[in-house]
């Protein structure tokens, strides 16, 4: 903005966004947390997959007979992501209750170091966004069991029962998810 004063000298004014004047200081370590956060989320989704992974080996031989008996590929995702949205809602719920209770606690202990904390609070936006990544983290993690489950072939299983070479994918997958949630919990 450049103004204009009798003499002709322009003078100049550099306006700053009020936000980011009152938040300069705190924004990195409120990046450095959601980042935090979503390393969390990631590792939580690799656990709960391969706990997932690991149920699915042993309901291998139903889920072999489902196939058997003429269910569809979707039929079998539909049950793999109902089950994952039901834990994923379990933890949002969880987590929701668990944020009511730190965020009063952070705010009467770091009210004087957060600019405007008297503003935050737990509200519509925060219950959306946590419905919104638990039905992310339910696709997440539903498909790790959903290919083991896809990749079996069902006359294998019904044959010799549980194979060698099932338990051995299941075992890679499984460890495939250690391997990842390890380098994940390491970044």
């Amino acid at each position: 903005m450049e103004i204009k004063t009798g003499r002709n000298l322009p003078l100049t004014a550099e306006l700053d966004d009020l936000r980011e004047v009152v938040t300069r200081e705190i924004r990195p370590t409120l990046l450095l947390l959601f980042g935090a956060a979503g390393l969390l989320l990631l590792i939580t989704c690799a656990n709960v997959a391969g706990l997932l992974v690991a149920r699915s080996v042993s309901r291998s031989r139903e889920t072999a007979v489902r196939v058997a008996l003429g269910a569809r590929p979707l039929q079998l995702a539909r049950e793999y992501l109902f089950e994952g949205l039901l834990l994923s809602l379990a933890g949002a719920a969880a987590g929701v209750l668990l944020s009511f209770a730190l965020v009063r606690v952070v705010v009467a202990l770091a009210s004087e170091f957060i600019p405007r904390a008297d503003e935050i609070r737990v509200d519509g936006s925060v219950l959306f966004f946590a419905l919104a990544v638990a039905g992310l983290a339910s696709v997440l993690f539903s498909l790790a069991p959903l290919c083991h489950a896809m990749r079996t072939p069902p006359n294998e299983v019904l044959c010799d029962g549980t194979s060698s070479s099932e338990g051995l994918r299941g075992r890679r997958l499984s460890q495939s998810l250690v391997t990842i949630e390890i380098a994940v919990a390491f970044t």
